[in-house]
């Protein structure tokens, strides 16, 4: 498989625990819808629960067609703006992969990282209600979506906590 940027021929790397495919020249990496949501989750286990759905239908996406084709499939790639963020990546709405340039990486974990600690009380709650659908509905196994429902809930008891320290004072207090 070649980049899409270099047309140089991608090598197999791991990364905690993946294995993802890295251009060697412009380090460009191709990943697949799975290893996309592992690639997220085990770079910041915080944002379990965060879904980066790029082929998902997103009123929030701005879809383009690219002027490349995917490398694996031959079909064409279509570049989605993540929610608007303004970090545009190359899918592949056929096989379901992305390519993510080495500032883009950054890009999307800076962005994925201020939607963690912009996020209101208020916003945590909505999550957690989504959170226990998809428990429902499952979307991903029992053991994922309880543990992206627990992540919601450490967060939430941050959130708590930072707004009003004297809480976590009394809380603290309490015999165990």
């Amino acid at each position: 498989m070649k980049c899409i940027n270099c047309s140089v021929e991608l090598v197999a790397d791991e990364y905690k625990g993946l294995t993802i495919r890295t251009c060697p020249e412009c380090e460009n990496i191709w990943v697949e819808k799975d290893t996309l949501r592992e690639f997220k989750d085990r770079t910041d286990e915080f944002l379990c629960w965060v879904d980066v759905d790029l082929w998902k239908k997103d009123e929030h996406h701005i879809v383009t067609r690219a002027d490349k084709n995917c490398t694996v499939c031959k079909e064409y790639l279509y570049n989605v703006d993540y929610r608007g963020s303004h970090i545009v990546l190359p899918v592949c709405f056929s096989c379901k992969g992305v390519w993510i340039s080495a500032e883009n990486r950054k890009k999307l974990f800076s962005y994925l990282d201020n939607v963690l600690t912009n996020e209101t009380l208020t916003g945590y709650l909505k999550e957690i209600g989504h959170e226990a659908a998809e428990l429902v509905s499952g979307k991903e196994s029992l053991k994922e979506e309880l543990h992206d429902l627990k992540t919601i809930l450490v967060l939430v008891e941050y959130r708590i906590f930072s707004k009003i320290p004297v809480l976590e004072r009394i809380i603290s207090g309490f015999p165990k």
